[in-house]
């Protein structure tokens, strides 16, 4: 709203500094992720070493070691799903941004190829219907028609949905181990079982946490009716039926 009477100079100096921002989560963002794949990593490194030493020194593979992968397989998958989490919370606040970069570059006219609105069209598509001249939409239309859909999270999955599935197939897979391990364990010690259906317990809450967040809070790929609801609201022109097909 400020950017009406803002110099060109305060805007750019705006624009300069809420990409400062923007970069500076999403580096935040990376490393995040970086340190929860460190982290799996050198769980998953410690235990294979104890099983491989335990199972080579007994000449046999006793419960313990068996356990101690459960463990491993356990808090892995609890690390990866607070990192993609805290991933997703960066991605929020980035995502945030865009309707005030969006004011920004428009007010000083920035190429519709570059910036946000570039970035938009690249990434997430099916928002080319909001940059296009059938939608009949001015500078500030846009704005409006963009921010509904930040604040409806449907900006897109931006690459995040593809690391999110492989994190789950991960989890799944460990979540078998748990459901297999306490039947194979019983056998030789009573007591261990309750080690992976401890774990695996705690493992299923983030799971089913992580989904729930995944379909309420994270952002999602804009549907056809979110478009249309997004330009109609700030009265634009929606794409018809026909040009849809």
């Amino acid at each position: 709203m400020g950017s009406e009477v803002m110099s060109d100079e305060n805007l750019r100096t705006m624009l300069q500094v809420t990409y400062q921002f923007r970069n500076s989560l999403v580096d935040r963002m990376n490393n995040f992720f970086g340190y929860g794949l460190a982290l799996t990593s050198a769980v998953w490194t410690l235990a294979i070493g104890v099983f491989i030493d335990g199972a080579l020194s007994r000449k046999a593979q006793e419960p313990i070691e068996f356990a101690i992968l459960a463990v491993a397989a356990g808090t892995s998958s609890i690390f990866l799903l607070l990192f993609r989490w805290y991933s997703h919370w960066f991605d929020n606040q980035v995502v945030d941004l865009y309707p005030e970069l969006l004011s920004y570059e428009t007010s000083l006219n920035v190429p519709t190829e570059r910036g946000i609105s570039g970035y938009l069209r690249r990434v997430v598509t099916p928002t080319r219907q909001i940059f296009s001249s059938t939608a009949r939409l001015t500078d500030e239309q846009r704005v409006a028609a963009v921010k509904e859909l930040v604040q409806n999270r449907r900006v897109g999955t931006r690459g995040h949905g593809r690391i999110d599935i492989g994190v789950l197939i991960f989890i799944l897979t460990t979540g078998i181990v748990f459901c297999l391990l306490p039947f194979q364990i019983t056998a030789w010690k009573p007591s261990l079982p309750w080690i992976p259906i401890i774990f695996g317990s705690i493992t299923a809450f983030f799971f089913f946490s992580f989904l729930i967040m995944v379909c309420f809070r994270f952002q999602k790929n804009p549907r056809q009716q979110d478009l249309t609801n997004a330009i109609v609201k700030v009265g634009g022109q929606p794409k018809t039926s026909t040009t849809n097909k």
